[in-house]
């Protein structure tokens, strides 16, 4: 351990790698299965709505839905994603996910 820079007497731990894949490789297997479980959730919170945009020229095809109704929906799926994070924010992750 070296001092801290600052010069206030600190010691902190010496940086032997700073890439990427040693913050991976620094990881037990449990980090590791954690790691992983958060990122898949993360990916599948996303996921509900970047399928809209690959799916929406299809859908106004489809159902003949004009370009203006198309991006009020996803106004709106955004707008309802923005309230649900704030109102999880103030009760917890919980609450909001056992409701839908």
């Amino acid at each position: 351990m070296a001092d801290n820079a600052n010069g206030t007497g600190e010691t902190v731990a010496a940086i032997e790698d700073s890439s990427l894949g040693a913050f991976y490789r620094d990881m037990n297997s449990a980090e590791r299965r954690t790691f992983r479980a958060c990122a898949a959730g993360w990916a599948l919170d996303g996921m509900d709505f970047m399928i809209y945009p690959l799916v929406i020229a299809t859908l106004i095809k489809l159902w003949n839905v004009d370009a203006a109704s198309a991006g009020l929906a996803a106004t709106v799926t955004l707008l309802a994603s923005a309230v649900g994070g704030w109102f999880a924010g103030r009760t917890g992750r919980t609450s909001p996910i056992t409701r839908t």
